[in-house]
């Protein structure tokens, strides 16, 4: 009695299986994909359908663990119930990932003044990202200050450089301050730039324009300086042009480049980048 209730249960679920159209499922965007981390997730889609073209997309079920505000490696699986029909569970992999790059902010002045004789202190600079945290960003693997250019004895201009790449690997545009150590207090020949001047363009290629808008200055020279500090480039300035200025570097190479206009208001600085 029990052979013939089982071999009929065997037959029975037999010609329901048969019964059972065989389905595919059908993954759109690829079986491995990657995101951004703290985005929201859509799917790039999926289809289902039997060999006779019937459509069961609506029936497939979606599982898996996915946050998308966690940087790592998911699983996603699609199938079909059992109830609907034969089919083959398909999978996603889907990648969550870090692809935005840092930014360095500085704190305090720049250009930031020094006295001489005295230990350099660095104000300091923000770091922001869309994932990591301030103090996760500040390891020395990540966070590459150099501040061994500036001298606490010798009057000139410094630069400190700010370098930072991310724990996944994004590097941020480094970023640059000017030290200028001085003996003097800042007086009428130190830096000054709440001077109006309008400096353009910037990148600039051939020619940069200065037009100054300041009421009772007087421009007196112009100086470049390389990244080093170093004066590459000097132009003094005739009575008759000491409210606009053409100057011409067409000989400098590609980077970055500091203008020092030297006035009788003082010294207005600004960063330019050579760019052909």
């Amino acid at each position: 009695m029990k052979k013939r209730y089982f071999l009929l249960l065997f037959i029975f679920a037999s010609s329901f299986l048969k019964a059972q159209p065989t389905i595919y499922i059908n993954l759109f965007g690829g079986s491995e994909i990657t995101r951004d981390v703290k985005t929201v997730f859509v799917d790039p889609g999926y289809e289902a359908k039997d060999s006779a073209g019937n459509i069961y997309t609506t029936s497939v079920v979606v599982t898996g663990t996915l946050n998308m505000n966690i940087i790592g490696t998911y699983n996603l699986k699609y199938s079909i119930p059992l109830n609907i029909g034969n089919a083959t569970s398909v999978f996603r992999i889907v990648h969550v990932v870090d692809r935005i790059k840092p930014v360095i902010n500085l704190v305090g002045p720049n250009p930031y003044y020094h006295p001489q004789h005295q230990q350099y202190v660095d104000p300091g600079v923000m770091l922001n990202d869309n994932y990591y945290t301030d103090a996760q960003m500040r390891l020395p693997q990540y966070f590459q200050p150099d501040y061994s250019k500036v001298s606490n004895d010798t009057p000139g201009y410094y630069f400190v450089i700010y370098k930072l790449t991310d724990p996944s690997g994004n590097v941020a545009d480094s970023v640059t301050r000017m030290i200028i150590v001085n003996e003097r207090a800042p007086g009428i020949n130190e830096v000054n730039n709440s001077l109006n001047f309008d400096v353009y363009p910037n990148p600039v290629s051939d020619f940069i324009y200065i037009e100054n808008k300041e009421p009772n200055c007087e421009m007196q020279s112009l100086n470049i300086l390389d990244i080093t500090g170093k004066q590459v480039l000097s132009q003094n300035v005739t009575k008759e042009k000491i409210t606009d200025y053409k100057l011409d570097i067409g000989k400098l190479e590609n980077g970055i480049y500091l203008l020092q206009i030297e006035t009788n208001q003082g010294i207005y600085l600004k960063k330019i980048l050579v760019s052909r």
